[in-house]
């Protein structure tokens, strides 16, 4: 059984050693100066993990992802997946959705409907989250975690995790308007929100 405070639980050998690379303070993307659109990028942090049927994707605010970041949030996002669908039943889907805030980053939340996590918990998780990144055996032994929290100190990004009613385990993930843009296209996606989102505070 897995959970936020196990071993990584996916099958993928290859994401595996890029988080190793990461770990070790290497670049394990392939940086570009194409911007990717922020729906592509979730789809691609789906599709590096096994479970990837069970995600469903809702309303994700029509803007790109700067090239240098892309391969970096793509990579952050699969192992909160990975986690959200790797702790909650498996006949339940985990859904992802993101949205504008009033000021300009963008808000994703990766929602399951798992037991949830008690508080005291969440607050130990939540202060890994928010602690400086370092190599050492809990970092290998809790890859998963380990691997978001130095992809999010790398960026700016904040990442916090909270209990969802009825039950369930939400993580949230705040990009700095620094590393999103407009799409190259342009396009607008169905089911966009019209107004920005309030921005919340880690809990």
């Amino acid at each position: 059984v897995c959970d936020w405070s196990s071993d990584v639980c996916s099958s993928d050998l290859r994401r595996n050693g890029e988080n190793l690379r990461v770990l070790a303070g290497r670049d394990a993307g392939s940086g570009s100066d194409q911007t990717s659109s922020l729906v592509d990028v979730v789809r691609a942090g789906m599709s590096s993990i096994e479970h990837y049927t069970r995600v469903e994707i809702g309303k994700v605010t029509n803007l790109g992802v700067v090239g240098f970041a892309a391969d970096d949030v793509s990579r952050l996002l699969a192992e909160l997946l990975d986690n959200a669908t790797s702790h909650s039943p498996p006949s339940t889907p985990v859904k992802v959705s993101a949205h504008l805030t009033e000021r300009g980053s963008v808000l994703i939340r990766i929602e399951d409907s798992g037991i949830g996590l008690p508080a005291a918990r969440l607050s130990a998780l939540n202060e890994r989250l928010g602690s400086a990144p370092v190599l050492d055996r809990n970092a290998v032994q809790h890859m998963g975690l380990a691997v978001v929290r130095r992809l999010s100190k790398k960026h700016g990004i904040n990442v916090w995790l909270a209990r969802r009613a009825p039950h369930g385990t939400v993580a949230s993930v705040v990009l700095p308007s620094s590393l999103v843009e407009d799409e190259p296209d342009k396009k607008t996606r169905p089911g966009t929100p019209a107004q920005p989102a309030r921005e919340p505070k880690p809990t």
